[in-house]
């Protein structure tokens, strides 16, 4: 049975049933996998160290024959650390001192002192060899010293071959070098050690998303592939989440992109601005960049003309209304420059294609009809009733959906891609 107390360590209450111990289980299993990808290499060991232990805490505490045995150990030690040697020196202590205690207050501050002695051990508790290296890798990774992480990741493994941390270094270092591959072969091996650690598995999808020799649409397969592991295991994590928005993206999936980033604004905190990988402005430019693609998708494209045109007035209304949307979230000047254009095509279509365009268009039918009668047939009364036929005729044509060029703007295509409306 473990020594450790998982209920101090994991700070839960030992008096909560099974049901909802296994709540509170898995809310500070979802606090410490926000911290995985922290920045601070102390952060994203500590979020390791402390998953393994929830990992270790599970069979234990949510099996309630051995939870009992569990808790029936804990009571023991707690029975023998109450007359321990340092209990009996601290309260030797304080009545050496002359302070007149009850016995109770005596045992709480012996039990108060001795906490604090432990608190102060694990502070002033130095690092391992092996922690001190994967630490001055990272540092060295975080500043682009690729070769020279490698390099000190290598002396980690001399020391201990199976700790995940060491192979997860190396991974990125090989990553910053652009081996790719060998990258890849590291976190898989860390993989391995640690299958619990979310961690791994989103960067072995940032590995492949990036990946230099694949084709595009095997990396992002790959990458979607080992993202959907990393979430399986942790489906709050906003770096996690903000990948996944980001490969729809790619996929042209923005439907299914633009909820999963909305949530994550509505939810953004300071806390999680220092856990992610990504920060505000890079959340925000996400969200301009999918409204203003959702507003381009309502746009039909003419080959014959090299121009956009809508055909519904309703695909008008929703291009309007995230290009608007788009202005809201963007932190780009070239971008905005784009989608105030965008807004100004958009503004100058309404006008002209539903109220201006084709009525001039469809007038000139019935005007060179009435003519032609009046020519022809000069009785009056006969060519009053069939122009005003033909003025009504005219008129219902002219709120029919035109399903030809109606053109939005002049915006000529790319070079690159003749017939497309990407703005590269």
């Amino acid at each position: 049975m473990s020594s450790t107390n998982f209920y101090k360590e994991l700070e839960l209450d030992p008096t909560l049933p099974d049901q909802e111990l296994d709540r509170s289980l898995k809310d500070v299993h979802r606090k410490w996998q926000t911290r995985i990808n922290a920045p601070s290499l102390e952060r994203r060991q500590e979020a390791e160290r402390m998953i393994q232990l929830i990992e270790a805490a599970k069979p234990v505490l949510l099996d309630s024959t051995k939870r009992k045995q569990y808790d029936a150990s804990m009571l023991a030690a707690q029975t023998i650390e109450r007359h321990s040697p340092v209990e009996s020196s601290v309260t030797y202590e304080v009545l050496s001192e002359g302070t007149a205690h009850a016995p109770s207050t005596q045992h709480g501050t012996s039990y108060r002192s001795a906490n604090q002695v432990n608190e102060q051990y694990e502070e002033d508790e130095p690092l391992t060899p092996i922690e001190i290296l994967i630490e001055k890798a990272a540092e060295y990774t975080e500043n682009e010293r690729y070769f020279e992480a490698i390099k000190i990741a290598n002396e980690a493994k001399a020391i201990d071959s199976n700790d995940a941390r060491v192979y997860a270094e190396l991974a990125w270092a090989h990553h910053g070098t652009e081996q790719t591959d060998k990258a890849i072969t590291e976190i898989k091996r860390a993989i391995e050690l640690n299958p619990y650690f979310a961690g791994h598995y989103y960067s072995l999808s940032v590995f492949y998303n990036e990946h230099p020799v694949l084709n595009d649409g095997e990396c992002l397969r790959l990458s979607q592939q080992w993202l959907r592991e990393a979430l399986r295991r942790d489906p709050e994590d906003f770096s996690f989440r903000f990948h996944q928005a980001y490969i729809h993206r790619r996929n042209e999936q923005y439907e299914d992109a633009l909820p999963i980033l909305e949530d994550i604004y509505r939810n953004w905190t300071d806390e999680q601005a220092d856990d992610s990988d990504f920060d505000f402005n890079d959340l925000k430019d996400q969200l301009a960049l999918i409204h203003y693609n959702l507003g381009q998708k309502y746009a039909k494209y003419s080959k014959k003309t090299k121009e956009d045109f809508y055909i519904r007035k309703e695909d008008v209304d929703q291009a309007f209304y995230h290009q608007i949307q788009a202005l809201k979230y963007v932190v780009d000047s070239n971008q905005r420059a784009e989608i105030d254009l965008a807004i100004r095509y958009i503004e100058k279509s309404k006008q002209r294609i539903f109220f201006g365009s084709r009525f001039s268009s469809n007038i000139k039918i019935p005007i060179f009809l009435i003519v032609f009668a009046i020519i022809g047939q000069p009785n009056l009364n006969t060519v009053g009733y069939f122009g005003a036929a033909i003025l009504v005729l005219s008129a219902i044509l002219n709120y029919i959906p035109k399903w030809k060029y109606d053109q939005i703007h002049y915006k000529e295509p790319c070079k690159k891609h003749r017939n497309c409306r990407c703005s590269c």
